[in-house]
């Protein structure tokens, strides 16, 4: 396997987080390299290409604007055809012998059109960090100073990285519940060792 594929491999939403400590400033070039297609960058350990997408502050609105569609529970299961539904919610209270998203860690994930999934991967992706797992989204908004120096390193104007922290602080911090979609209002009940769901629209 080829250095590049190798390398989006890793970073791709179905292979486990990896482990970014002591190479933080090259795991920023490579993030922001990974937003455009894949036929306009040769190399994603190019930093010179990179340092010219985080002066960008139109490209940079673009990734940015994406926050709006994370969520932390995905309203396109079990029916792919919702669509212009966001569910972020908080956590739930954890209960003996019950089996929720309280025994999962809280996290952030995407999803709205296609078209834009690498846009959105700038903010969202996650990895491993100081043992935590983590999105560049999170360390702004708690300022951790060491990526707020980095990104300066790499271009971006404090006044620009301001309005992302101030940006991503309140939209994250949002709670959203959409009205019901009619292709989510279904009973789902236990059936031997399967179980029946059944969609009252239908």
């Amino acid at each position: 396997m080829d250095r590049e594929k190798a390398l989006r491999q890793s970073f791709s939403p179905y292979s486990p987080p990896i482990a970014v400590d002591d190479e933080e400033f090259k795991f920023l070039v490579i993030l922001i390299n990974l937003t455009v297609p894949r036929k306009k960058i040769d190399d994603l350990l190019d930093a010179k290409h990179a340092e010219e997408l985080w002066r960008n502050d139109v490209h940079l609105n673009k990734c940015l604007s994406e926050a709006s569609w994370y969520h932390s529970h995905n309203l396109k299961y079990p029916d792919p055809r919702v669509s212009h539904q966001v569910y972020r919610g908080v956590t739930p209270s954890l209960y003996p012998d019950v089996l929720t998203s309280a025994n999962l860690p809280c996290s952030f994930e995407w999803s709205n059109n296609s078209t834009m999934v690498n846009i959105a991967k700038l903010f969202s992706s996650e990895f491993l960090w100081n043992g935590n797992l983590t999105t560049l989204g999170l360390l702004l908004v708690k300022r951790q100073s060491l990526w707020l120096d980095l990104l300066i390193s790499l271009g971006v104007k404090q006044d620009t990285l301001d309005l992302i922290i101030s940006f991503l602080s309140d939209e994250l911090g949002k709670q959203k519940i959409p009205t019901v979609s009619g292709l989510l209002k279904a009973v789902t009940v236990c059936y031997g060792r399967s179980t029946c769901r059944n969609n009252p629209n239908r």
